[in-house]
């Protein structure tokens, strides 16, 4: 497991965008999200056709600089469509699809998984979504209240679930040494590669001489 992954996840950069610091991108805001079908987080093959619209950045860039209970009360206000409006018109004239790559970028950064194998299942896919597992595993499992769960920046919930996963023995995350082992077995390779083009023979002496060159 490389603990720098894990730390961006926890710890993400700070954003902002459209005048407004983003929040660690959360739980909560990927819920708000695939809860209004925002285009930033639909599957890839959904998006092929149908670019981002204005609408989509500015509820997008509105829901992430808040947390869940803010955003709660503020769809609670009836004027909101003429705020967000009024906003976005305010923001004047930029980038447009610079703005739009830099939000598809604060998401990405903000969901990125911990690399995993050996997941022991029985081939079946779950019927509950993932982010309604994440979830539970959170509350049920670590202790987290609701408001703690859905404002958890979703990166590191998503680590916290697998990481959970793992201590329970269900599944292997990555760890440094099989990076290393990759490495290494990707180096043998490459060598013996090479030795089979020279028209070598394979032996354990010439594989080793061809690594250390």
């Amino acid at each position: 497991m490389n603990a720098d992954e894990y730390l961006s996840a926890a710890l993400p950069e700070t954003v902002t965008l459209l005048g407004q610091r983003l929040m660690p991108f959360s739980l909560g805001h990927y819920k708000r999200l695939l809860r209004w079908k925002n285009w930033f987080v639909l599957p890839i093959e959904d998006r092929a056709d149908a670019p981002p619209q204005l609408h989509d950045l500015i509820m997008g860039v509105w829901i992430c600089c808040q947390s869940w209970e803010e955003c709660t009360e503020g769809l609670f206000d009836r004027n909101l469509h003429s705020k967000l409006k009024k906003w976005g018109e305010n923001v004047g004239k930029f980038d447009f699809a610079g703005k739009c790559n830099r939000f598809t970028q604060y998401i990405a950064d903000g969901s990125k998984w911990p690399e995993v194998h050996n997941p022991a299942h029985s081939g079946r896919s779950s019927g509950s979504p993932f982010v309604h597992r994440v979830q539970m595993i959170l509350q049920g499992k670590l202790g987290h209240s609701l408001s703690e769960a859905l404002n958890k920046p979703w990166g590191e919930a998503i680590w916290d679930y697998f990481g959970f996963w793992e201590m329970e023995g269900a599944v292997q995350l990555f760890s440094q040494d099989d990076v290393e082992n990759r490495k290494m077995a990707s180096a043998m390779d490459d060598a013996i590669a090479r030795i089979l083009a020279r028209g070598e023979t394979l032996t354990h002496e010439t594989i080793v001489a061809e690594m250390e060159k």
